[in-house]
């Protein structure tokens, strides 16, 4: 059975006018969606299957600066 996901990913940047430095702001998974990934069957022959499956909803933060 396929299983199709829809995953919502929100990216805003603030470049400060005249200034180095610049501010991000992201959310990932917004609509906080469960499910799995990808699913990998024997990949080290080891006779296990591997499920990676979708993180949670994230919020960050990132602070840049150009130099």
């Amino acid at each position: 059975m396929l299983l199709i996901h829809t995953i919502l990913l929100f990216h805003f940047r603030f470049d400060f006018v005249g200034d180095k430095w610049g501010l991000d702001f992201m959310i990932l998974n917004a609509t906080d969606e469960d499910g799995v990934n990808s699913s990998m069957t024997d990949v080290f022959g080891v006779a296990a299957t591997g499920l990676e499956l979708i993180p949670p909803r994230q919020y960050m933060l990132r602070l840049s600066m150009n130099y």
